[in-house]
């Protein structure tokens, strides 16, 4: 049988979108009928499709806020919760932000009073040379004057890190707002509270107020390691963002120092007790599984459409949108779609990457990752096919299973993407350590070693990898100082050229002495 001509693809695909379009409207013009009830379709509550199975709001279905914040409260009390004295630093309303009605209630105090000193009212700090790199009241004596005029908040901060959990409430801020439109201002507000404490530590070492300046840096690094403990997804991001912020920081110390041994291993004792970094694994299994799975339940309740939580794996499929933007198909898809099959398939696929985010090196990973990758986006490709379309018309499992493989791969293509970024977390704090030993053999020998290798036992426990390539660290002696690297997301030798040089590469590079900090 011949393949279908151009033409006959365009009569076929108007064909179906007017028929589907004609449905939708006839579903809005029985919804506008007073006689019979609101359209409200089943939903079974049961571990295949809500995953969970209490607690209920008033309409029986699965109350998804309640339900997170049960679970991340676990063992959290208001005298360990480092979430509350950060609030009391950061004000009632960080970064100009409202917080919603209960936020502090659910925190078990009072709301911080409006006056006050804290971190909100004057921002200078806006230059980056202030937490790049050591800089004295001289050459920025308003910067200087604030910091000290904030002593107290951030000093507030850096107690803050010191409580051992991280409990920020999931409220909504209106009548039942969707999960993933619950507002966070205090979790980027908490990105600029590390860069103020960064800013301090190097304000600091170019007073030269060498261990003043360090347990700023450390406390940046316990912040961003209680953030991994958030129960959103953006919130163990910006944890990931700040712990980044703490090594390049402790890098740069590293290389403005002339550290004693004692100090050193005083240093690596400081890194050795930081608060486990909460694995991403986690984050996707509880918080990002329970947003994805609220949208499915109030898009079947008919208190949300479809196109409100739409996104694409890439540009390819535009029109679909534009489609999805037609009020009449956007209804007809979210009501017809029997989301019970979509919330089954979407557990289905949310357990079968996170099996991929439990194998062992990255390269096993990347490669499941890539060939799921494909598979979503061919999913996708056929379902754009419009003769496809033929089989959506009073075909209620071809429908429900379309709806999902449009709403299903962009939430699990993301999720690939984060699993990438956890290992170069981890590739940059093993870098850490590892600059920390190269720093105590050279207070100790007055040179570096031939081989990170020469490091074991004393320094390390065993040979710095590259996470990357399952492989030891490319590291060479230079004539002032060392250089090492990973090979990064590319999984190949950049010449050690990372994202500071020009041209820009992937390398994960640590050089010492460190090369000036480059204007942004």
């Amino acid at each position: 049988m011949n393949a279908l001509q151009p033409t006959s693809i365009r009569v076929t695909f108007c064909a179906v979108l007017l028929a589907i379009l004609l449905s939708g409207w006839s579903l809005a013009q029985d919804a506008n009928k007073t006689v019979p009830p609101p359209f409200v379709p089943k939903i079974t509550i049961d571990k295949e499709t809500t995953w969970v199975t209490e607690p209920l709001k008033a309409n029986g279905t699965i109350d998804y806020h309640a339900m997170i914040n049960r679970y991340y409260s676990r063992g959290v009390t208001t005298e360990n919760n480092s979430v509350v004295l950060l609030y009391r630093a950061m004000g009632p309303k960080p970064g100009g932000g409202r917080l919603p009605n209960g936020f502090f209630e659910a925190l078990g105090i009072e709301a911080p009073r409006e006056e006050g000193d804290d971190l909100n009212r004057e921002r200078f700090l806006g230059d980056d040379v202030l937490y790049s790199r050591p800089w004295t009241t001289e050459e920025f004596p308003a910067d200087a004057a604030w910091l000290r005029s904030v002593e107290k908040p951030l000093d507030l901060v850096v107690e803050a890190t010191r409580r051992r959990e991280y409990f920020s409430p999931m409220v909504s801020d209106g009548a039942d707002d969707p999960l993933f439109a619950t507002l966070l201002p205090g979790v980027q507000e908490t990105r600029w509270l590390a860069r103020t404490l960064v800013s301090r530590a190097m304000w600091r070492l170019g007073e030269e107020q060498r261990f003043e300046a360090w347990a700023d840096l450390i406390a940046v690094h316990r912040l961003g390691r209680l953030m991994s403990r958030d129960s959103c997804f953006v919130g163990w991001l910006v944890g990931s963002a700040i712990e980044k912020l703490a090594i390049d920081a402790e890098l740069r110390f590293l290389a403005e120092t002339q550290s004693t041994v004692r100090h050193l291993k005083f240093c690596r004792r400081d890194l050795q007790k930081l608060p486990r970094r909460v694995s991403l694994y986690e984050k996707i299994d509880v918080g990002e599984r329970a947003s994805a799975l609220d949208s499915c339940q109030r898009i079947a309740c008919g208190t949300m459409t479809l196109s409100e939580c739409w996104s694409l794996v890439d540009g390819e499929q535009a029109f679909l949108t534009k489609l999805f933007a037609i009020p009449m198909l956007d209804q007809y898809l979210s009501q017809s779609a029997d989301w019970n099959v979509i919330m089954k398939s979407f557990n289905l696929r949310h357990d079968q990457v996170l099996a991929i985010g439990k194998l062992p090196t990255y390269r096993q990973r990347e490669a499941a990752f890539q060939t799921l990758d494909q598979e979503l986006k061919q999913r996708i490709r056929r379902r754009t096919d419009p003769v496809a379309w033929l089989n959506l018309i009073d075909n209620q499992k071809a429908l429900s299973e379309f709806t999902g493989d449009l709403f299903i791969p962009a939430t699990i293509t993301s999720i690939a993407h984060a699993f990438r970024s956890e290992a170069h977390v981890e590739q940059n704090f093993q870098n850490v350590e590892t600059a920390l030993a190269l720093a105590a053999w050279h207070s100790e020998h007055g040179d570096y070693p031939r081989s990170l290798a020469d490091l074991v036992p004393k320094y390390l426990a065993e040979p710095p990898q590259d996470l990357f390539t399952n492989q030891p660290l490319h590291y060479e002696r230079l004539e002032e100082g060392y250089r090492f690297y990973s090979f990064g997301f590319n999984e190949k030798d950049d010449g050690g050229r990372g994202n500071f040089d020009q041209p820009e590469e992937d390398d994960i590079v640590v050089r010492m002495p460190l090369q000036p900090p480059q204007p942004k």
